[in-house]
């Protein structure tokens, strides 16, 4: 059973996922953020491809295969940041990521407290990424919005804050997405759907350099909905990442207002 999405059709111009291809750069992604399973290959190839093809066969809509990563605290999440950086792919370097309200930025909530005090001596803090959980997933496509394949519910406002009265449907994207995730997850217990992270988001970033594949206009603006909102600068935003058009990752914020290019990002992953 797959999820309903009556607005969901497959665009002609979208390809089936390429299995050996999608391994091979999950595999050199890890390789290049010096993660321990990557010593192993032939296990780590073994895994992914069986992972992979669990989560792809079945779901009635296209989605990129991507290795989530479950970093404990914010200074993981700069150390993956700095090496996607600093890499040279094919030929190519890109400009280092944006930080706009660097006090927002964590992989885990319980963490945002502290940052203001440590931010910019992470480099002091332990930032080995080896011990990161690694989980296969897949990034689902909306099918609404061809150039923006991954972000969903974008004509919503992100919560309750940004309703107006006068619109007809009072259904945010947090609202959508709840409904969404109780409906897929009734109907497919060895799976779990959620929301995507910074940590996702910066992987698929690095998968995508790794192939040499532009990122303009292809992932949008994507809520961290995790985040929720926090006070900055007297108001209140949302945390959003995105890709600018020289392919420069950015962390930012949003209102929360409905913009058709900014939305949530979902992802399917096996329950372990």
């Amino acid at each position: 059973m797959t999820i309903e999405n009556p607005n969901y059709c497959i665009k002609p111009n979208i390809s089936a996922v390429n299995f050996s291809e999608s391994v091979a750069v999950s595999f050199e992604a890890l390789s290049i953020l010096g993660l321990g399973s990557s010593s192993n290959k032939e296990a780590l190839t073994e895994l992914l491809t069986s992972n992979y093809l669990k989560l792809i066969n079945g779901q009635n809509r296209p989605g990129q295969p991507f290795v989530q990563l479950n970093l404990d605290n914010d200074y993981q999440l700069r150390a993956m940041l700095d090496k996607i950086d600093a890499t040279e792919y094919n030929g190519h370097i890109y400009p280092r990521f944006l930080n706009w309200h660097k006090s927002q930025w964590t992989s885990s909530q319980n963490d945002i407290k502290r940052i203001m005090k440590r931010f910019g001596y992470h480099d002091k803090i332990n930032t080995n990424l080896g011990k990161s959980t690694i989980n296969a997933c897949l990034a689902l496509s909306d099918g609404d919005g061809y150039m923006k394949p991954y972000l969903h519910y974008s004509n919503r406002p992100f919560d309750k804050e940004n309703i107006n009265p006068n619109d007809d449907d009072l259904t945010t994207q947090q609202d959508a997405f709840t409904i969404e995730k109780i409906s897929y997850e009734s109907m497919n217990p060895e799976f779990n759907l959620t929301t995507m992270d910074v940590a996702s988001y910066a992987m698929i970033t690095l998968q995508k350099r790794i192939k040499g594949e532009s990122m303009q206009n292809s992932l949008g603006t994507m809520i961290i909905s995790s985040l929720g909102r926090k006070m900055i600068l007297g108001g209140s935003a949302v945390s959003i990442v995105h890709t600018g058009a020289n392919g420069r990752l950015g962390l930012g914020w949003s209102r929360g207002n409905p913009d058709d290019g900014t939305g949530f990002g979902i992802s399917i992953g096996r329950n372990q």
